[in-house]
């Protein structure tokens, strides 16, 4: 599978540094563009290590999915969440086949967390001028698309990137009229981390899988018409 990178502004980019760190930052580059951190570590697999197009590869193959001769990717590309307003979030990085059948959305992480749980979100928007009218309209929204109108009852655990990651790329899918997505969560792991930030991590991802039926070693599962491969792996840094 060959892989053609493009900020969404449409330059090239070859290489981690100057390149991606250049032309598709991660918010607050000063402080996120570091060994160890996700955001370095997904453009180091990708130029670097050489280790992100096998993994990819390998994904597809164990669920018997394809692999295309050709992906297109732009690293932090914002989907917009239909709920509410101020809706945009971004993946750290989001592919397209060159035939237009597939997606895929990547969300890397080391050992950061995937945001905060449900409830807390809204506890903390109701700072904000709105009372936290808007963030509530998001959530409640993004709980009804994922689980079709009928959320878990442990709903307000659920940690936040899990949802949105998901939600995105399905929205994303449906706006491009391609019915097969891949959200994959791509670790990037060392013992050098905090292991128990990463078993945090690992925790709160099986509570996701239990809500849409899936095991922990993740699965396809059809939400809105979209058939999605919903997975967490890991490469070792």
């Amino acid at each position: 599978m060959k892989l053609q990178i493009k900020s969404k502004n449409g330059i090239a980019i070859n290489s981690t540094t100057p390149d991606w760190r250049n032309y598709a930052p991660p918010q607050n580059p000063d402080k996120h563009w570091q060994n160890g951190h996700s955001a370095k570590e997904l453009a180091k697999s990708v130029f670097d290590n050489k280790t992100f197009i096998p993994k990819i590869e390998s994904i597809l193959k164990r669920f018997s999915i394809p692999v295309p001769d050709e992906m297109h990717g732009v690293p932090e590309m914002a989907t917009k969440l239909i709920w509410g307003t101020r809706g945009n979030r971004k993946h750290d990085l989001f592919l397209i086949d060159n035939r237009a059948s597939m997606v895929i959305g990547i969300e890397a992480k080391a050992d950061e967390s995937f945001d905060k749980p449900i409830k807390n979100k809204r506890a903390n928007a109701k700072k904000n001028a709105d009372g936290g009218a808007n963030m509530s309209t998001r959530l409640d929204g993004m709980l009804n698309y994922l689980y079709d109108g009928n959320p878990p009852k442990n709903r307000e655990d659920l940690m936040y990137q899990l949802l949105s990651a998901t939600a995105g790329v399905i929205i994303e899918a449906n706006k491009r009229g391609i019915k097969k997505a891949c959200i994959v969560f791509l670790v990037f792991y060392s013992n050098q981390l905090s292991q128990s930030k990463i078993a945090k991590n690992e925790a709160d991802w099986c509570t996701f899988c239990k809500t849409i039926n899936l095991d922990k070693d993740g699965g396809i599962v059809e939400i809105q018409g979209v058939e999605c491969l919903i997975i967490k792996e890991q490469i070792d840094i």
